[in-house]
């Protein structure tokens, strides 16, 4: 229904036409107890940058946001395939008011003679913080094709929260104690640094895929020379699998994801942590609010029939 509406689309560019999928324009309407109530709006499409069959399409994304909760986010976001996909380039910019819920680290399992900070850090009755930041973020990494589907890249990140407080004010609060047990300023985090890539993908499409394999290997190496607050290194692995259940019906699909998120080294900002919702795309730990779980390693799959 709101697919290719874009009034300024000129159909006698038929050869374009051909190697680029339509604009879509989609309404964002939702409903998640993390955020409240979200309107907003989103435009994506896709064009090949080369012929179809040995060239991915890419894709370029820009989304508006507002929630109930008084959430406001704004971004953009591309995957450049060129031709042949020699070389494969992934990058976003986003601005965002954040009202994060945060019921501590870990699973909220009970500690064997817990000390005062641990009990704080744990919060074992998951009593509900409220944590209020602005972030700036900016991120783009590039890839060589070595092989075919095998892709190493490198990028850089930079991730600035401001204005971090905790309604109420309380110091007893996990991100307080954290903050103070860590090293970190509990008003302002710097997350910049460098990043290693390895990606390997057969899937058939980017947007909807019914067939194939997506891996993308990341490390992370947070850098003070860069102007992170810390020095910190994090691990992440992005599986996903797609098996295509019938021929005459091939949107008939089940499909596998497994993300994870594993400290190397150093420290990480609280508001850093991954956990529940806090992956790049906002869908692990779907039934639990942003962040309900959390901790410096984090790992999250899934099973879906489409």
């Amino acid at each position: 229904l709101f697919k290719d509406i874009n009034p300024i689309r000129d159909k006698s560019k038929e050869n374009f036409s051909k190697k680029r999928s339509p604009i879509s324009y989609l309404p964002n309407i939702n409903y998640n107890p993390s955020i409240g109530f979200q309107i907003g709006v989103k435009a994506v499409g896709g064009v090949y940058f080369g012929d179809k069959k040995n060239t991915s399409m890419s894709v370029f994304a820009t989304a508006l946001n507002y929630t109930t909760q008084g959430i406001i986010v704004g971004y953009l976001f591309h995957d450049t395939y060129t031709r042949e996909n020699n070389w494969n380039l992934k990058g976003s910019l986003h601005i965002a008011k954040m009202v994060g819920l945060d019921y501590g680290l870990g699973m909220g399992l009970p500690i064997e003679n817990p000390t005062d900070e641990e009990i704080i850090l744990t919060n074992p009755e998951r009593t509900r913080y409220v944590n209020n930041y602005t972030v700036y973020g900016f991120s783009e990494r590039i890839y060589r094709q070595l092989s075919d589907n095998l892709f190493l890249g490198a990028g850089v990140y930079f991730d600035l929260k401001r204005n971090i407080r905790t309604v109420g004010g309380s110091e007893n609060n996990p991100l307080e104690a954290y903050s103070l047990k860590y090293g970190y300023n509990p008003e302002m985090n710097n997350n910049n640094g460098l990043m290693v890539n390895l990606q390997y993908m057969t899937r058939d499409n980017p947007n909807s895929a019914y067939k194939g394999i997506y891996t993308d290997v990341v490390l992370r190496a947070n850098q003070t020379w860069l102007g992170s607050s810390q020095e910190g290194f994090q691990l992440l692995t992005d599986f996903r699998k797609y098996w295509q259940l019938s021929q005459r019906r091939p949107n008939h699909v089940l499909a596998f994801w497994y993300y994870g998120s594993y400290n190397v080294g150093g420290d990480l900002g609280y508001l850093d942590l991954p956990g529940t919702g806090k992956d790049p795309y906002a869908r692990s730990g779907r039934g639990y609010t942003n962040g309900y779980f959390k901790g410096k390693p984090y790992a999250y799959g899934e099973l879906e029939y489409r």
